[in-house]
Order: C-alpha cells, then structure tokens, then sequence
C-alpha cells in the first residue's frame, strides 16, 4: 500500500514538473510581432454559406476569439444599394469590397453609407466582439465574451473609423457571405 501511495506521488510529481516545463518553453517561444508585422502576415477567412447551414455558429465561434475580427455580410451594403445593376458589375463591388475589407482599408464602405457614419451603420455590426471592444468600444474587454444585446445598447454611436482602427490590431480577419 505504502508503494502504490510513492508510485502515486512519484508520477504525480514527474507530471506536475513536465507540465511546468512544457509552460516554460511554450512562453519562451511567443514571439511578438509589431503591428507591421502583424498587418503583413494576417489570416484572411471567407466562410462562403446558403441560408439555415449552421454558419451563424461557425461565425460567432469565429468572433469569439480575442485574435479575431469577425464581420457578418459586410456585401449586404453593396446588394441593397446597387440592387438594379447587372451580375457583372455586382460582383466587381463585392470583390472590391471584400478585398478591402480583408485589408482593413474601410473606406470602400463610404459609397454605401451615409456621410456621418457610426459603427451601427454596418450591418450586423453588434455580433463582432471586435466591434464591442477597444479600440472601437470600450464595453468590453478584448478577452471578454461578447452579448450582441448589450453590445448595441452601449457601442452603437461609436465612430465608423473605430472599425478600420481596430480591424488593424487583429491578425485574422473573418467575413461570413450569404448567397
């Protein structure tokens, strides 16, 4: 009995400081990277979905993280103002906007909202975590979980540039398109 209790500690302990170890390096090995470099080496996600397919979810999993921006048909703007135009030229404005977006280069948006632009003027702007936190709001924590509910009560007459600004401190860029 006294045995199996020294075997116990002994592999209890051998786990205890491997863990320890393992913490050790893996903080030794976070490199942190300028905002230039950040900007440079960003991940760039399109979650391409049709109606009722779970990409809701998928994109809310997405605006969750803290390395994440997370923006829900940011398209919608070009549909519903340039409804009576050809396929052709829709999706030359689509691109252009998505494009842009995933550079954080926000002024494509000028041609689609009104000249005082807030950030409640993007659509479905209060399910981006990184849209209810700073640099665009001050709500929440960047770490925080996000409510949409509370976000919209207290983050919409943010400035519209709070979105480029804040876009540009994330290293991964999320859009979710449906069509």
């Amino acid at each position: 009995m006294v045995r199996l209790n020294v075997l116990t500690i002994s592999v209890a302990t051998l786990i205890a400081i491997q863990s320890f170890a393992l913490i050790i390096i893996y903080n030794k090995q976070k490199v942190v990277l300028t905002q230039t470099e950040a900007r440079e080496n960003k991940v760039h996600i399109l979650i391409l979905s049709s109606w009722r397919s779970g990409s809701s979810f998928v994109g809310q999993v997405f605006s969750q993280h803290p390395d994440v921006i997370y923006l829900m048909e940011p398209a919608w703007h070009v549909w519903v103002n340039m409804y009576q135009n050809s396929a052709k030229i829709l999706q030359m404005a689509v691109r252009d906007l998505v494009r842009s977006t995933f550079l954080c280069d926000m002024s494509v948006f000028n041609v689609y909202m009104p000249e005082h632009k807030l950030i409640s003027n993007l659509f479905q702007w209060d399910v981006s975590r990184a849209l209810c936190s700073p640099p665009a709001c001050d709500h929440y924590q960047r770490t925080d979980l996000t409510n949409y509910l509370t976000c919209k009560k207290h983050c919409n007459s943010s400035s519209f540039f709070k979105v480029e600004e804040s876009c540009k401190t994330y290293s991964h860029v999320v859009l979710k398109e449906i069509r």
